[in-house]
C-alpha cells in the first residue's frame, strides 16, 4: 500500500509540474525554439515515473528505459497513455540524438498527450489531482512561500487584484532578502545603498519665503532625474544578476498592482477594474514568475547568507607587501594591531 504524501514526495511532484509548465511556455514559441517543449515534457513524465516507482515501492531496474516503466509498474498500477508516450519518446530521440526538429503539429500533440497522461495518472498513483500540486513547495524561502500561499487564498475566492498584489509583495520580500543595500548589512547584489523615494533635492521653505533662491535650484530637476535613473538601474541590476528573466518581469509589472509599504507597518495597493478582470492565465503567469524568480534567487540568497568577507580595520589583522614572483627566504609579512 502506498504511504501518505510526504513533503519530499510533494516537492518532487512539484518539480514535475514545474518542468511541465516550462514545456507549456516553450510551446508558445516559434519553431525551432518550440522543440524544447518535447524535451521538457519528456523530462516531466520521466521524473513522474521515477517518483511513482519509489512511492509504490516497486524495485525497477536501475537502468530502466522510459517505456519499460509501464510494464514494471503494471502489478501496482496500470498507467495510461503508453502509446502516446511512445510517440513522445520517439520525438525526443529524433531531436536529441538525430537533430530532427519536430513539426508544430508534433509539439501540440505532445502537449495534449502529456496533459492527458498527468490528469489520469496522478490520481491513480498519488490520489490527488495534478492541478492541485502546488509548485510553491519548491520555494526555499519560508516567508516568500507563505506570502504566495496567502495570495492563493484570495485567488481561490475571486479576489484577483488582492492575489496579484500579494504576489508582488512576495517578489519584493524575496528581492529585499537578496538585494538589500543597507550600509550596515550590505549584499553583494545590492549595488550600493539606495536613496529612499522620498529623499529629493529641495529648497528650504524658510529661505523660499524670504525670497532667497539657491544658485543650485536650476539643477535640482537634473539631480532628481539622475537619482531616479540610478535607482531604476540598481533595481534592474539586482533582477538580472540573480538570474530573473527581465522581460517576464516587465510583463509581471504590467499585470499586477504594486504593493506599497508605509512607516506605520501597513501595506496597501491601488487597483482598478482592469486588475480585477485579469484572467486565470494571467494570474498563473504571475504566480509562476514569482516562483521561478524565487528559485533563481535561492542560489544568490545562499551566497548572501554565507558571505563574510567584510574586512573590519578595528580588528587585528596581518598585512603583506606584494613583491612580484616568489623569492625563497624573503620575509614580507608584517602585523598590524590597532591601538
Amino acid at each position: 500500500m502506498p504511504t501518505s504524501l510526504t513533503q519530499p514526495v510533494v516537492q518532487r511532484l512539484a518539480y514535475c509540474r514545474f518542468l511541465y509548465v516550462e514545456g507549456l511556455g516553450y510551446c508558445e514559441r516559434p519553431i525551432p525554439l518550440s522543440a524544447t517543449a518535447v524535451l521538457m515534457f519528456h523530462d516531466a513524465v520521466e521524473n513522474f515515473l521515477g517518483i511513482s516507482a519509489d512511492y509504490l515501492s516497486v524495485n525497477v531496474n536501475a537502468k530502466i528505459n522510459f517505456l519499460e516503466y509501464w510494464g514494471q509498474l503494471k502489478a501496482s498500477v496500470d498507467l495510461p497513455s503508453q502509446a502516446a508516450m511512445r510517440r513522445l519518446n520517439d520525438a525526443r530521440v529524433s531531436l536529441k540524438h538525430h537533430g530532427s526538429f519536430p513539426s508544430e503539429q508534433t509539439v501540440q500533440q505532445a502537449k495534449e498527450a502529456v496533459a492527458t497522461f498527468f490528469a489520469a495518472a496522478t490520481p491513480m498513483v498519488f490520489g490527488v489531482e495534478f492541478d492541485t500540486v502546488d509548485m510553491v513547495d519548491l520555494v526555499t524561502m519560508p516567508e516568500v512561500a507563505q506570502i504566495i500561499r496567502d495570495a492563493q487564498t484570495h485567488a481561490d475566492v475571486g479576489e484577483v487584484a488582492t492575489a496579484l498584489a500579494g504576489l508582488d509583495y512576495a517578489l519584493q520580500t524575496m528581492l529585499s532578502a537578496v538585494g538589500r543595500s543597507e550600509p550596515w548589512d550590505p549584499s553583494p547584489f545590492g549595488f550600493a545603498a539606495r536613496l529612499p523615494t522620498w529623499m529629493k533635492p529641495t529648497i528650504s521653505t524658510r529661505y523660499a519665503r524670504d525670497g532667497w533662491v539657491s544658485p543650485l535650484a536650476s539643477v535640482f530637476p537634473q539631480i532628481d532625474g539622475l537619482r531616479k535613473t540610478v535607482s531604476a538601474i540598481q533595481a534592474a541590476m539586482v533582477l538580472v544578476n540573480i538570474g530573473i528573466d527581465y522581460p517576464k518581469y516587465v510583463r509581471f509589472r504590467s499585470i499586477a498592482p504594486r504593493m506599497d509599504s508605509y512607516m506605520t507597518g501597513s501595506r496597501r495597493f491601488v487597483y482598478t477594474d482592469k486588475h480585477e478582470s485579469r484572467t486565470p492565465e494571467e494570474y498563473q503567469f504571475c504566480k509562476m514568475f514569482v516562483i521561478e524568480s524565487a528559485l533563481a534567487a535561492s542560489r544568490a540568497n545562499d551566497l548572501v547568507m554565507s558571505e563574510n568577507n567584510t574586512w573590519n580595520p578595528s580588528l587585528s589583522h596581518n598585512e603583506k607587501t606584494w613583491s612580484g614572483p616568489y623569492v625563497p627566504d624573503q620575509d614580507i609579512t608584517g602585523s598590524n594591531t590597532p591601538d
